[in-house]
């Protein structure tokens, strides 16, 4: 809990969940009073990812391909029962990225299946909070607590508060301009 008029660090974690629909809770850095009590359940559609002129992805607690008017039920990766998908991307290579709840991961759909994409890379093996991929292909990942990572086809790289990052907890990325 955030202290009684102390300003705790951005990301510190100040309400923990009282279940499954009831997401944890983090200081902002600014202000020494917890946000709000979100609550929200994994029904409905939570988030979604358009591909171009191809399908609509959508997903709450299981991952759909839209086509038309039919809603296609994909396989999934490992997830822990009640976890629901935080961020969804379909790169340029027409792969389709994941990120699940409930400290899942990251996931990058490949022929042989779900590649987990994380430690074994030298990034945080965690929920990412948004995936975007910019112009030249780089896949750009979000985290709470000020990280951002790069996946390119030199490698992966953590950019932290260590590199100047002063952002807090990424929850979009996108570009501006071209």
């Amino acid at each position: 809990v955030c202290p009684p008029d102390q300003v705790q660090p951005n990301g510190t974690l100040c309400r923990s969940s009282n279940g499954d629909c009831d997401p944890l809770e983090y200081c902002n850095g600014t202000s020494p009073l917890c946000p709000p009590d979100r609550l929200f359940g994994p029904s409905g559609i939570e988030i979604s990812a358009l591909s171009g002129e191809g399908p609509h992805w959508a997903a709450s607690t299981r991952l759909y391909r839209i086509e038309g008017d039919r809603f296609q039920p994909l396989d999934s990766p490992p997830a822990p029962e009640h976890a629901w998908y935080q961020a969804v991307l379909r790169d340029n290579s027409q792969r389709l990225w994941v990120s699940i709840s409930r400290g899942t991961g990251v996931f990058r759909q490949t022929p042989a299946g779900w590649e987990k994409i994380g430690a074994a890379q030298g990034l945080p093996d965690e929920t990412a909070m948004s995936l975007w991929q910019d112009g030249s292909g780089a896949v750009w990942i979000g985290y709470i607590r000020n990280r951002i990572a790069r996946i390119d086809d030199s490698g992966a790289r953590l950019f932290t508060s260590a590199d100047g990052l002063q952002v807090g907890n990424v929850l979009t990325i996108r570009s501006q301009g071209s």
